[in-house]
C-alpha cells in the first residue's frame, strides 16, 4: 500500500488502497519510525488489507508506530482481514486501526469499519491503541470478528490500553464476536476511551467472556449507545463492567441485555463516582447465574430508570 518508513508522505488524488498478501503480512497504509502519512486532499475511496498463509500473518488496513502519525479523511471504507486454515498451527491479527508506540492516528470518512480474524487461533480488533492516540469520525457499523479452533480467540471493537485516548463517532452499529471472548470497548492501562453515536452495542462470545463496555486498571470510559447487549453462550457476560478509580459516564437509552451460562454482571460500577444511565424503553434482562444483577459502591451513581 501506503508506506512512510522515518520519512513524509503526502499522497494526491487516491481512491482505493487494496493490499492482498497470499502468504505473509499485508498494511494498508502505514506509518513507521517517526513517519507520517496523510493529505489535504481527500480519499474517495475504501482502505483494505488482506493477508493470508501457512505462518501466523498480521493484516493492518491502517498503520502507526513508533512515534507515527496518519492523518485521512474522504475514506469510504475500512477493512482488515487475516485469514489462515484452521486445521493449521497458525492463525492471524487483523486491526482496521492499530497504533502503538506513541503514534497518532485522525480519520475521517464515511462508511464501515471491520476486521476479522481466522486460523486456530485469531485476534481481530477495529481500533487498537497502545501508547497512542486514535481519533476516528463518521464510522457507520464497527463489525469485528475472530473465530478459531484453540479456543482463546479474542475480538475488541475498541482496545485501548498505555495510557492511550480513542475516541470513536458513530453512526451505526456495534458489532463484535468471537468463538473465545469479546469486548465492545476495553479501556485498561491508564487509558481513554470516548465513544458517541452507536445505535446499538451487540458483543457475542462463544466459548469465552462477553464484554459490553469494559474499565479497570486507572482507566475511563465514556459513552452512549441505543441499546447494549452482551451474551456468552459458554463463558460468563458483563454488561457494563467499571473496577476503576477513575470516572467514567455511561448512557444507554434503549434495552440492556446480558446472558451467560457461566456467570458474569450486568452493571458493576465500582472505585469511583461512576455515572450510569439506563433509560427509555428498558427492558433488563439479566441471565448471569451466580452474580449480582446490578453492583454499585463507592458512590458510584446508577439510574435504571432513564433521565
Amino acid at each position: 500500500g501506503l508506506e512512510a518508513d522515518n520519512s513524509t508522505l503526502a499522497y494526491g488524488k487516491v481512491n482505493n488502497v487494496t493490499v492482498n498478501a497470499t502468504n505473509g503480512n499485508a498494511n494498508g497504509l502505514a506509518a513507521m519510525n517517526s513517519g507520517a502519512l496523510g493529505s489535504d486532499t481527500a480519499m474517495n475511496g475504501a482502505i483494505s488489507a488482506t493477508a493470508k498463509g501457512s505462518n501466523y500473518v498480521i493484516a493492518n488496513a491502517v498503520y502507526a508506530s513508533d512515534i507515527s502519525s496518519v492523518k485521512l479523511n474522504g475514506v469510504t471504507g475500512i477493512s482488515a482481514v487475516g485469514a489462515n486454515a484452521v486445521d493449521a498451527e497458525n492463525g492471524s491479527d487483523a486491526y482496521a486501526v492499530n497504533a502503538v508506540s506513541s503514534s497518532d492516528v485522525e480519520i475521517a470518512m464515511n462508511g464501515d469499519m471491520k476486521a476479522s480474524g481466522s486460523g486456530t487461533t485469531a485476534y481481530a480488533d477495529g481500533l487498537f491503541a497502545n501508547y497512542s492516540k486514535v481519533s476516528a469520525s463518521g464510522v457507520k457499523n464497527l463489525i469485528v470478528s475472530a473465530t478459531g479452533t484453540a479456543g482463546d480467540e479474542s475480538a475488541w471493537g475498541v482496545d485501548a490500553t498505555g495510557g492511550s485516548d480513542v475516541a470513536l463517532a458513530m453512526g451505526g452499529d456495534m458489532k463484535v464476536s468471537s468463538t473465545g471472548n469479546a469486548y465492545g470497548v476495553d479501556a485498561y492501562s491508564d487509558s481513554t476511551v470516548s465513544l458517541s453515536g452507536a445505535m446499538a452495542i451487540s458483543v457475542t462470545a462463544e466459548s469465552g467472556d462477553a464484554y459490553g463496555i469494559n474499565a479497570y486498571d486507572r482507566s475511563a470510559v465514556s459513552a452512549d449507545a441505543g441499546s447494549l447487549t452482551a451474551v456468552s453462550n459458554k463463558g460468563a457476560a458483563y454488561g457494563i463492567n467499571l473496577y476503576t478509580d477513575h470516572v467514567s459516564s455511561i448512557d444507554v437509552t434503549g434495552d440492556l441485555t446480558v446472558r451467560s451460562a457461566a456467570g458474569g454482571t450486568g452493571i458493576t460500577a465500582a472505585g469511583a463516582q461512576h455515572q450510569i444511565t439506563v433509560g427509555g424503553l428498558t427492558d433488563i434482562s439479566i441471565a448471569a447465574r451466580g452474580y449480582n444483577a446490578v453492583y454499585a459502591a463507592d458512590g458510584a451513581n446508577v439510574n435504571l430508570n432513564g433521565g
